[in-house]
Protein backbone atom coordinates (compact mmCIF):
# COMPACT_ATOMS: atom_id res chain seq x y z
CA UNK A 1 0.00 0.00 0.00
CA UNK A 2 2.80 2.44 0.87
CA UNK A 3 4.60 1.67 -2.40
CA UNK A 4 1.43 2.41 -4.34
CA UNK A 5 0.93 5.74 -2.51
CA UNK A 6 4.54 6.67 -3.26
CA UNK A 7 4.04 5.81 -6.91
CA UNK A 8 0.91 7.99 -7.10
CA UNK A 9 2.76 10.81 -5.39
CA UNK A 10 5.62 10.64 -7.89
CA UNK A 11 3.18 10.46 -10.79
CA UNK A 12 1.32 13.56 -9.56
CA UNK A 13 4.58 15.39 -8.98
CA UNK A 14 5.73 14.54 -12.51
CA UNK A 15 2.45 15.79 -14.00
CA UNK A 16 2.72 19.07 -12.11
CA UNK A 17 6.30 19.54 -13.29
CA UNK A 18 5.33 18.74 -16.87
CA UNK A 19 2.42 21.16 -17.00
CA UNK A 20 4.24 23.99 -15.26
CA UNK A 21 7.21 23.69 -17.62
CA UNK A 22 4.96 24.00 -20.69
CA UNK A 23 3.79 27.42 -19.62
CA UNK A 24 5.19 30.31 -21.66
CA UNK A 25 6.07 33.63 -20.13
CA UNK A 26 4.10 36.70 -21.19
CA UNK A 27 5.33 37.68 -24.62
CA UNK A 28 6.99 41.04 -25.16
CA UNK A 29 7.12 42.35 -28.73
CA UNK A 30 9.62 45.04 -29.59
CA UNK A 31 7.99 48.29 -30.86
CA UNK A 32 4.50 47.08 -29.94
CA UNK A 33 2.49 49.14 -27.47
CA UNK A 34 -0.08 46.96 -25.73
CA UNK A 35 -1.38 50.08 -23.96
CA UNK A 36 -2.05 51.93 -27.23
CA UNK A 37 -3.69 48.78 -28.63
CA UNK A 38 -5.96 48.52 -25.58
CA UNK A 39 -6.85 52.24 -25.68
CA UNK A 40 -8.12 51.93 -29.27
CA UNK A 41 -11.20 49.83 -28.52
CA UNK A 42 -12.32 47.93 -31.62
CA UNK A 43 -9.92 49.96 -33.76
CA UNK A 44 -12.34 52.87 -34.07
CA UNK A 45 -9.58 55.49 -33.68
CA UNK A 46 -7.33 53.77 -36.22
CA UNK A 47 -4.34 53.56 -33.86
CA UNK A 48 -4.17 49.77 -34.12
CA UNK A 49 -3.50 49.94 -37.86
CA UNK A 50 -0.02 51.33 -37.23
CA UNK A 51 0.84 48.32 -35.07
CA UNK A 52 -0.26 45.67 -37.57
CA UNK A 53 3.13 45.47 -39.39
CA UNK A 54 4.85 44.89 -36.04
CA UNK A 55 2.51 42.02 -35.24
CA UNK A 56 2.98 40.53 -38.71
CA UNK A 57 6.77 40.71 -38.50
CA UNK A 58 6.64 39.09 -35.04
CA UNK A 59 4.62 36.10 -36.21
CA UNK A 60 7.40 33.59 -35.47
CA UNK A 61 7.54 34.88 -31.89
CA UNK A 62 3.74 34.62 -31.57
CA UNK A 63 3.40 31.23 -33.25
CA UNK A 64 2.54 28.52 -30.75
CA UNK A 65 1.15 30.86 -28.08
CA UNK A 66 -2.01 29.66 -26.36
CA UNK A 67 -5.25 31.63 -26.28
CA UNK A 68 -4.60 32.99 -22.78
CA UNK A 69 -1.23 34.43 -23.84
CA UNK A 70 -2.84 36.13 -26.85
CA UNK A 71 -5.57 37.62 -24.66
CA UNK A 72 -2.90 38.82 -22.22
CA UNK A 73 -1.12 40.58 -25.10
CA UNK A 74 -4.04 41.90 -27.19
CA UNK A 75 -7.01 41.78 -24.80
CA UNK A 76 -10.30 40.02 -25.40
CA UNK A 77 -11.04 39.57 -29.10
CA UNK A 78 -13.66 41.78 -30.71
CA UNK A 79 -15.21 38.64 -32.24
CA UNK A 80 -14.46 34.97 -32.02
CA UNK A 81 -15.61 32.02 -34.04
CA UNK A 82 -15.52 28.28 -33.53
CA UNK A 83 -14.64 26.28 -36.60
CA UNK A 84 -14.59 22.61 -37.52
CA UNK A 85 -12.14 20.21 -35.91
CA UNK A 86 -11.95 22.33 -32.74
CA UNK A 87 -10.21 25.24 -34.41
CA UNK A 88 -10.97 28.74 -33.14
CA UNK A 89 -10.57 32.18 -34.67
CA UNK A 90 -10.07 35.47 -32.82
CA UNK A 91 -10.84 38.69 -34.70
CA UNK A 92 -9.49 42.10 -33.68
CA UNK A 93 -10.70 45.20 -35.52
CA UNK A 94 -7.75 47.40 -36.45
CA UNK A 95 -9.58 50.13 -38.37
CA UNK A 96 -12.90 51.96 -38.20
CA UNK A 97 -16.00 50.35 -39.63
CA UNK A 98 -19.77 50.18 -39.20
CA UNK A 99 -19.25 48.78 -35.70
CA UNK A 100 -17.92 52.16 -34.50
CA UNK A 101 -20.16 54.84 -32.94
CA UNK A 102 -19.17 57.53 -35.49
CA UNK A 103 -19.49 55.23 -38.48
CA UNK A 104 -21.21 57.50 -41.01
CA UNK A 105 -18.11 57.69 -43.24
CA UNK A 106 -16.60 54.36 -42.21
CA UNK A 107 -16.27 51.46 -44.64
CA UNK A 108 -18.77 48.62 -44.31
CA UNK A 109 -16.04 46.06 -43.64
CA UNK A 110 -13.43 47.23 -41.15
CA UNK A 111 -9.83 46.12 -41.39
CA UNK A 112 -9.20 43.34 -38.92
CA UNK A 113 -6.69 40.75 -37.82
CA UNK A 114 -7.75 37.12 -37.83
CA UNK A 115 -5.84 34.79 -35.53
CA UNK A 116 -6.37 31.05 -35.96
CA UNK A 117 -5.76 28.52 -33.20
CA UNK A 118 -5.34 24.84 -33.94
CA UNK A 119 -7.25 22.05 -32.21
CA UNK A 120 -5.01 22.14 -29.15
CA UNK A 121 -5.26 25.91 -28.76
CA UNK A 122 -1.94 27.08 -30.26
CA UNK A 123 -1.73 30.15 -32.51
CA UNK A 124 -0.79 29.03 -36.01
CA UNK A 125 -1.99 31.81 -38.33
CA UNK A 126 -2.23 35.60 -38.29
CA UNK A 127 -3.89 37.25 -41.30
CA UNK A 128 -4.87 40.86 -41.99
CA UNK A 129 -8.30 41.16 -43.65
CA UNK A 130 -9.91 44.04 -45.60
CA UNK A 131 -6.87 46.26 -45.46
Amino acid sequence: MIKRAGLYFLLCLGCIALFSSCRKEAVQIENFSAQAWANDAQGCQGQRLGQVPTLQSSFEQLKGLNQQAVVALLGQPDKHELYRRNQKFFFYFVGPGKHCPDSAQAPVQAAQIRIRFDAIGRLNELVVLNR
